[in-house]
C-alpha cells in the first residue's frame, strides 16, 4: 500500500514538474513575441516576461 501512494505522489509530481516547464516554454514564447513585435528594443527582457507572464497565465485561468 505505501508503495502505491509513493508511486502515485511520483506521478503526481512530474506530471506537477510537465505543467510547470510547459507553462514556462509558453511565458518564454510570448516574452520573445513582444520582444520581436516592439522592434527587439534591448533591455527590456524583464517587462516583457511579466507581460508575458501576465498574459499566459490569464490565458490559463480562463480554460478552468
Amino acid at each position: 500500500m505505501a508503495r502505491q501512494v509513493a508511486t502515485k505522489e511520483t506521478e503526481r509530481n512530474r506530471q506537477e514538474a510537465s505543467q510547470t516547464q510547459d507553462l514556462q516554454q509558453r511565458i518564454a514564447q510570448k516574452a520573445y513575441e513582444l520582444y520581436e513585435q516592439s522592434g527587439r528594443v534591448e533591455g527590456r527582457d524583464l517587462d516583457n516576461w511579466l507581460e508575458a507572464e501576465r498574459a499566459v497565465r490569464q490565458q490559463f485561468s480562463s480554460r478552468t
